[in-house]
């Protein structure tokens, strides 16, 4: 056993704590009404799932798993809802993220254009409970998305508990938030994107003043020269996808840590800010995790080199035959 796992024992038995163990726990599903009965999945990191659903136009979901996806955090999840005559797809949500950061959920609509909002509504939670039932999702982290028809569902599904979601993006449609619930769009990161060409969105001016009034983070971008279509290269909208889902979460992680380790759970606090510290697009909250592990790792060095030299001046005191002492000194240092 090296020096370093002995110490870092002796700080576990002083917390009263062992790694992991409050950490990772499985975040709450969300809630909802499964009518139809959904089938059960096995999904692969890094590719598409089909899921299939009887209740559902297309008869399946589509389930995109990020190819940096690890079960030791919890992860974003964004809905993404598809234009008309399409059938469920995680574009454009999967490109704009290069594969990485979020889990994508590809809705097929309960009908062709949609059934009514309720419906719909219902459908993506058992969805939702379905998909955090086997992959680590973090329920303070849920977005929702879509082009086209599926802009106008964003609009529509966000409208009806805007408190769900950690941020709307909404591509080439208008619509806007519902001004009775106001209050609950405040400071909530949405996107409003577009051609400049968009035939459906000529007169967004609507929707941008209600999300600005309503007090929203909002982001408005513009095609240059295009018509009805998302541009996944777009800088702006994979910058927004990044800063408010990811890096957003990776905070959030390092937070939880930063508290763990001040209520005193030195063990777990230095498996999460480890788990942080790996995430390749961390960045800054990346790195303060990975200095706090370095510090409880230097802190249980020290408690190490503390023991030993406390056990080093025992056994010269205690041992009267000097072979017998380097002896036992030996076999110290060798542990």
């Amino acid at each position: 056993m090296s020096a370093r796992i002995l110490a870092l024992c002796v700080i576990l038995i002083g917390s009263g704590m062992l790694f992991a163990a409050d950490y990772g726990r499985r975040p709450a599903a969300p809630a909802g009404d499964a009518p139809t009965p959904v089938a059960a999945f096995k999904f692969e990191i890094g590719k598409e799932t089909l899921i299939d659903d009887p209740a559902a136009f297309d008869k399946h979901h589509v389930l995109y798993v990020p190819k940096d996806y690890t079960p030791d955090r919890e992860w974003p999840l964004i809905f993404c809802y598809h234009g008309v005559n399409q059938e469920a797809k995680v574009w454009p949500f999967k490109e704009l993220t290069d594969g990485k950061g979020y889990i994508v959920v590809g809705m097929s609509y309960l009908a062709e254009r949609g059934a009514d909002t309720d419906k719909e509504w219902e459908s993506m939670q058992r969805l939702g409970k379905l998909v955090a039932g086997s992959l680590k999702v973090n329920p303070k982290m849920i977005f929702i998305g879509g082009f086209s028809l599926g802009g106008g569902w964003t609009y529509r599904l966000s409208n009806k508990d805007p408190s769900m979601f950690a941020g709307i993006a909404a591509f080439g449609m208008s619509g806007g938030p519902d001004t009775g619930k106001a209050k609950m769009y405040a400071d909530k990161p949405v996107i409003v994107a577009h051609g400049e060409k968009d035939e459906y969105c000529q007169n967004i001016q609507p929707t941008l003043d209600g999300y600005t009034k309503a007090g929203a983070v909002l982001t408005h971008e513009v095609f240059a020269g295009q018509g009805h279509m998302v541009d996944t290269n777009n800088k702006v909208l994979k910058k927004w996808m990044l800063d408010n889902g990811p890096l957003k979460s990776v905070k959030m992680d390092l937070q939880t840590a930063q508290a763990t380790e001040k209520a005193g759970k030195i063990g777990t606090a230095y498996a999460m800010y480890l788990a942080v510290a790996k995430i390749e697009s961390g960045g800054e909250y990346a790195k303060s995790a990975a200095d706090a592990a370095k510090a409880i790792s230097d802190a249980a060095d020290e408690v190490q080199r503390r023991r030993d030299r406390r056990q080093r001046q025992e056994i010269l005191r205690c041992t009267e035959d000097p072979a017998d002492a380097r002896e036992n000194l030996r076999r110290l240092s060798s542990r």
